[in-house]
């Protein structure tokens, strides 16, 4: 996930133990508090810490399942955690200052419906970005269909390439920035 748009992937994830009776010691509590690690200038992870805009964070839980969506349409990547025993959270992603961004999401015509194995690469200022759709995402768990592209301060696109799971190929030439495509097989 790149939460903040700025073209470096950050990690989140979250965890816990199913049952309590199997600790073997007091310092292995079963909730265990979720993680987001943010990417520094390619080089490192840096964890954010709970604060009173991100107290969930701080919250220990019995983590099963994690999928990324943008469920307010806001080009930034949201979350939603599965937890045992207690209800879901979802993490609405409300960073200031963030990048530019480019999406895609797929209908397979001859291919399958969802697309899963289609592959953009994105030129860029002489640098090509490659994403893969998959279908799986994490433990009972599946992301949204989408492939986001953060950009950072790069605010155009010079050509982005689709390959569909059949090999079949499509180009399209300076898409705009901050928006989101539906690509259809073979129809643009």
């Amino acid at each position: 996930v790149d939460f903040n748009l700025d073209g470096a992937l950050d990690v989140t994830l979250t965890n816990g133990h199913v049952y309590e009776h199997q600790l073997e010691a007091p310092d292995r509590p079963a909730a265990m508090r979720p993680q987001v690690f943010m990417n520094r200038d390619y080089q490192r992870f840096v964890e954010m810490k709970p604060t009173p805009e991100t107290k969930w964070l701080g919250e220990a839980v019995r983590g099963r399942g994690l999928a990324v969506l943008d469920w307010n349409r806001d080009g930034l990547d949201d979350f939603a955690v599965s937890e045992l025993n207690t209800r879901a959270s979802l993490v609405t992603n409300r960073s200031s200052e963030v990048g530019n961004w480019i999406a895609f999401q797929f209908i397979g015509t001859t291919t399958d419906r969802d697309a899963i194995g289609a592959k953009i690469d994105l030129v860029t200022n002489g640098k090509t970005k490659t994403g893969l759709l998959t279908a799986g995402s994490g433990y009972m768990a599946s992301n949204e269909k989408l492939l986001r592209f953060g950009l950072g301060s790069i605010d155009s696109v010079d050509e982005v390439t689709v390959t569909w799971p059949n090999g079949n190929q499509e180009s399209f030439k300076s898409p705009v920035v901050n928006r989101s495509y539906l690509l259809r097989e073979g129809f643009g």
